[in-house]
């Protein structure tokens, strides 16, 4: 994970699902359980990138600007997430434990496809997306919920990066996975006006005044 820096969760499965190609391809004798493993053992976790992925738990204070950014107002999956539900099975859960989707008694009907998704799994993917839980278990396509304070393991790093630090992570991630990089990958849905960390001035300013990361990389 450290050389990929992270891996999308696809839906895709032509043998086996499309993410455990991607490792069985690169970690000798790969099983499909292993995935979940690192997640239970904290090695991983669960969060967007430019879709759904996993990501090295070492970088996981890199996921709290586009929480903050999602928290403060931006839209992600929802312009009015529901603010009392969201409460509601935030207390639940810090009261009776994890929770699944499925759990959540609703009365809505199934919808057209897996965007119309009931109001539990909405306010649940909402306080997912703003930070306050972690996937912390996953059987499939099924994720189990909890409080972020439960499943980060303690001796992860969680104080929101600067501005200079986090534009620094962006460099280095893409350089390690591609080994040169372009202001489009770089900044590519970082465009927004709430996440001023991830401003394309930003990483421009960082990466032209850092001699280890322009002698590697290429902006156009």
């Amino acid at each position: 994970m450290g050389v990929v820096c992270w891996v999308q969760i696809d839906s895709l499965s032509v043998v086996e699902r499309a993410h455990h190609h991607v490792f069985y391809s690169r970690v000798p004798k790969f099983k499909p359980a292993m995935t979940n493993q690192l997640l239970l053992n904290g090695a991983i976790f669960e969060y967007w990138t430019h879709a759904a992925a996993f990501l090295p738990i070492v970088g996981f204070r890199f996921s709290l600007p586009y929480k903050h950014a999602i928290k403060s107002g931006q839209t992600h999956w929802y312009k009015n997430p529901d603010k009392k539900l969201m409460s509601e099975l935030l207390a639940r859960i810090r009261s009776d434990g994890p929770i699944r989707s499925r759990d959540v008694e609703a009365n809505s009907t199934k919808g057209a496809g897996w965007w119309d998704w009931k109001p539990a799994k909405q306010a649940l993917e909402q306080l997912y997306m703003e930070g306050d839980l972690m996937v912390s278990d996953r059987e499939g396509f099924q994720k189990t919920y909890d409080l972020t304070e439960r499943v980060l393991p303690s001796f992860v790093h969680s104080h929101m990066p600067s501005m200079d630090e986090f534009a620094a992570h962006i460099v280095d991630q893409q350089l390690r996975c591609h080994g040169l990089v372009s202001l489009k990958g770089l900044t590519y849905q970082r465009r927004n006006t709430v996440c001023s960390f991830c401003r394309p001035s930003t990483i421009v300013s960082f990466s032209a005044s850092d001699s280890k990361h322009c002698s590697n990389m290429t902006i156009r």
